[in-house]
């Protein structure tokens, strides 16, 4: 199937699980403020509907999303059960875990038992579409309306490697009828076998293949009204993804190694010029203060001279006249040079005081 088709899908779907995870939740609510209930298992009596409305803002745009991220959406249409029911199961749990987060952190007081039989009433209900859906697709009518049947083109190599991948891909929706290989079949061959199997499309693989044949095919399928899909493949690429697109009416394959345009890249530019904006706004006073306090240090430093200050070290001696009376001898005098900053008349050197004028006195 094409992703077109694949998308639109996946979009009907996703509007019905939002419609059954809303009922889901009104039912819930329904049960847990039956009075029978209430009395039979005592429990307290639960808020008004009004309290309960705007978890559906929450309900019915995120639970199509959970699905989503738990690749409920990409299974196969006739998949496994227990695929589906496992994949469901992770939705809801992580539907319900969301919900009472979010009560918690708005310290809202609301039944709790509503959230949780909300979770397994949404689960039963989705269970039910998928196994009614299940049987729909399994009927004759369902088979002849949706079931396409196609005629694979290529050389033989080609073509059997593509029939593999359908049948393990799309076997419920797509019935390969036929094989052609063009060096092998003429284009008239081609037309009659479009006439009797009657397609309803062409899927084309120009890997080893000349394309003035594929032109012709293609030519043909347009003559009789019938969808041909060309595959690309015919350039390996490492890491390029292949889209198709339009430059001034011809129509161009594109191959890029970047993201494509698209709106989330615009809002992702948006978010991030907005984002750094008012960071920086935020960080401005303190880096300004910051700025200012550097540039205070370097005026300072800039102010700072070196002068010549003469001390002496002097040193206890032995009393000579009394205990009362005691010399001090100096040792030696050294004139060094220290830095003064302006304004200040002292400097502390190892628990001293340095004055230019007395020189050192012990602390």
């Amino acid at each position: 199937m094409l992703r077109r088709d694949r998308q639109i899908r996946m979009q009907i779907h996703q509007l019905l699980d939002a419609c059954l995870f809303a009922i889901s939740f009104w039912l819930a609510y329904v049960l847990r403020s039956n009075p029978e209930l209430i009395d039979l298992f005592s429990l307290p009596p639960v808020n008004p509907f009004e309290d309960y409305v705007w978890l559906y803002l929450l309900v019915i745009p995120a639970a199509p999303v959970i699905l989503e991220t738990q690749g409920f959406y990409t299974r196969p249409m006739l998949g496994s059960r227990r695929t589906t029911a496992w994949q469901l199961s992770k939705a809801c749990l992580i539907t319900v875990l969301g919900l009472i987060l979010v009560l918690f952190f708005f310290k809202m007081i609301i039944a709790r038992s509503v959230i949780i039989w909300f979770g397994f009433i949404s689960f039963f209900l989705v269970m039910i579409k998928e196994e009614l859906l299940r049987m729909a697709f399994r009927s004759n009518l369902a088979k002849s309306q949706y079931l396409r049947r196609f005629i694979l083109v290529g050389t033989s190599a080609e073509t059997t490697r593509m029939k593999a991948e359908l049948d393990d891909k799309s076997r419920r929706e797509m019935d390969v009828v036929s094989e052609v290989d063009l060096h092998q079949t003429s284009i008239s061959q081609f037309v009659a076998l479009l006439h009797e199997l009657s397609v309803n499309g062409v899927i084309i693989s120009t890997k080893h293949s000349y394309f003035e044949q594929v032109e012709e095919v293609i030519h043909a399928c347009e003559l009789e009204g019938v969808e041909a899909w060309l595959v690309a493949d015919f350039f390996k690429t490492q890491i390029s993804r292949t889209s198709f697109d339009d430059f001034h009416g011809h129509p161009v394959l594109v191959f890029r190694t970047t993201p494509e345009a698209s709106w989330q890249s615009v809002m992702k530019q948006l978010l991030d010029f907005f984002g750094a904006l008012a960071l920086l706004i935020l960080l401005s006073g303190p880096l300004f203060s910051e700025a200012t306090n550097v540039r205070t240090r370097a005026k300072l430093q800039a102010c700072t001279w070196a002068g010549p200050a003469k001390f002496s070290i002097f040193l206890k001696s032995t009393p000579r006249k009394c205990k009362r009376n005691i010399e001090m001898t100096p040792l030696c005098n050294i004139e060094v040079t220290l830095p003064r900053v302006l304004g200040s008349r002292e400097v502390r050197r190892g628990g001293g005081v340095v004055d230019e004028q007395a020189g050192v006195q012990p602390s």
